[in-house]
């Protein structure tokens, strides 16, 4: 399937939303966020997309919780070592056919967590709400007005919030800690404003609607503590900001076939601070 035309999709496989359907190119907000840190990074990402065994439990979760995405298998567990880590060669051959094939793997413990996780949603009186109905993944393209340049997204989920109005849901796992209180940092981190502010940009515009945005956060250990928290106007706009900015850049590197690095230079840096900027 190709798409050369903006509009919603609502059944397009994983792989051929990630492989990018559009014949021009079109930008992602993960490409966005990478293409903030570094032009050439995104550039040879694009062409060699990472693959990790955290990224892997992450995806099995969405699967379980949203009961769709992409197709799950466990190691067998003749293939592990004594140890019961899958760093045998037979295992790792298995791991290596099956990722080939679109197919995510993970061991017989970790899809016992996703379970569980799955069940804990059930119990959570605002998440269990919001994944009782709607729609899941559906994939979007859209051109951004000041650049024309080609943009997607896809949504973990679409429903109503408890005023009536199009909410998108997204579904986070995290190592770290669901505490509302603690969450923004991880937001802030990894730059989670900016896919709000995509992600409803895109529905706005294609739908004509005002979209909200909710994150159900869980973590990964046990008790599998859950959270729904929304981000506030100023961090939205922050967000927004750095979308533009990221476009920019792509349409630059897009015109002129250059994909910078960090800059040829010795950088004065600070342990007490972080550096502000994207690369150059």
């Amino acid at each position: 399937m190709t798409i050369t035309e903006p509009g919603i999709v609502t059944d397009l496989d994983e792989r051929t939303y990630h492989a990018d359907p559009v014949p021009e190119s079109s930008l992602s907000v993960s490409g966005a966020k990478t293409i903030l840190d570094c032009p050439e990074r995104f550039q040879y990402e694009r062409a060699n997309p990472p693959v990790s065994q955290a990224f892997s439990f992450g995806h099995a979760a969405h699967s379980k919780v949203l009961g769709r995405g992409a197709t799950c298998v466990t190691v067998p567990t003749g293939l592990l070592a004594k140890n019961g880590a899958a760093s045998t060669t037979a295992a790792k051959e298995f791991i290596a056919e099956q990722t080939a094939n679109g197919i995510t793997v993970i061991k017989a413990d970790e899809a016992a967590a996703v379970d569980a996780m799955a069940a804990k949603i059930l119990e959570h009186p605002i998440a269990s709400r919001l994944f009782a109905s709607g729609v899941a993944e559906q994939s979007m393209f859209w051109r951004d007005e000041d650049t024309r340049v080609m943009l997607r997204g896809r949504s973990d989920w679409i429903n109503e919030d408890v005023f009536g109005r199009p909410v998108v849901v997204d579904y986070k796992t995290t190592a770290r800690t669901a505490d509302p209180t603690r969450f923004g940092w991880e937001a802030r981190d990894y730059r989670y404003h900016m896919q709000d502010a995509w992600y409803r940009e895109g529905l706005d515009t294609l739908t004509g609607d005002t979209h909200g945005f909710i994150f159900v956060v869980q973590e990964k250990t046990a008790p599998y503590l859950v959270s729904v928290v929304e981000l506030d106007d100023e961090s939205r706009e922050e967000g927004a900001h750095l979308n533009r900015t990221a476009r920019a850049i792509y349409l630059e590197c897009m015109t002129t076939g250059q994909w910078p690095g960090y800059a040829p230079i010795v950088h004065p840096i600070s342990i007490f601070r972080r550096l502000q900027g994207v690369a150059a």
